[in-house]
This record gives C-alpha cells, sequence and structure tokens, in this order.
C-alpha cells in the first residue's frame, strides 16, 4: 500500500469488554492495521486482566487509550445508560481536544457517536470512527 493511502483511524467504543460488539470493533481495528492503517482505540473503560486478547498492550498492533473514566458509571447503581453516554461524551470531547491541540491528525469519519460529530464541528477538530 502506498504511502499516500494509509490512514490514521481511531475508534470511539463505551467499554472494552468480553462482548460480541467489543468483538466488531476490534476486530475492524485488526483489519485496518493489517491493511497498513495506523489505528487507536478510545474507551471508557479497559480491563486488561478481563478484555479481548488483542487489546492488551500493543498485541493487536493499535494502542487503546481510556478517556472519561473519571466520571461515575452509576449513580447508586441506577442511571447506568446515562452516565456512559456521559462518559462517552467526555471520551469524544477529549478526541476533539487531541485534534484541536494537533495531536491528532485532521480527517476521517464518524460512525457512531453524534456528539463527536458535533464536538468535532464546533472545535473544527477531526470526524473519527
Amino acid at each position: 500500500m502506498g504511502k499516500e493511502m494509509r490512514r490514521r483511524v481511531a475508534f470511539l467504543h463505551p467499554e472494552l469488554g468480553l462482548g460480541g460488539a467489543e468483538r466488531l470493533v476490534i476486530d475492524a481495528a485488526l483489519e485496518l492495521v493489517a491493511a497498513g492503517h495506523t489505528v487507536h482505540v478510545y474507551t471508557t473503560f479497559h480491563d486488561p486482566e478481563q478484555c479481548i486478547e488483542e487489546t492488551r498492550g500493543r498485541a493487536g498492533g493499535f494502542k487503546v487509550s481510556v478517556a472519561g473514566n473519571w466520571f461515575p458509571s452509576n449513580v447508586a447503581g441506577k442511571c447506568q445508560a446515562l452516565c456512559t453516554y456521559i462518559r462517552c461524551i467526555l471520551a469524544a470531547l477529549y478526541m476533539a481536544w487531541l485534534g484541536w491541540t494537533g495531536k491528532v491528525r485532521r480527517g476521517a469519519s464518524c460512525m457512531h457517536y453524534p456528539e463527536f460529530a458535533f464536538a468535532s464541528r464546533k472545535f473544527k477538530a477531526p470526524l473519527l470512527l
């Protein structure tokens, strides 16, 4: 693959555990790495002891970063979906900040999180997968 065809791709996933959605994201990341692209996965929770093998260290050829994890995952055992959504917004804002400060190159597309698309437009940051 020529250098001009290589892309820098980032995924934002709420929590990297052992589920099917996590497997789908990791498989997509692995395929992109195999195609010569640089991949970075952002998440709000990642436990290296209980996760998909390729997310430990750099075993899959991509980096996993945790952002937004300082916000609670629930309030007194309730509101877990709302808290997860807020954590994703915080992680998306972190990604937008990285783009705004120039730590992430601009360009790509947004697949799942409309709050990240908004943050990207608002702060002129990159849109990422």
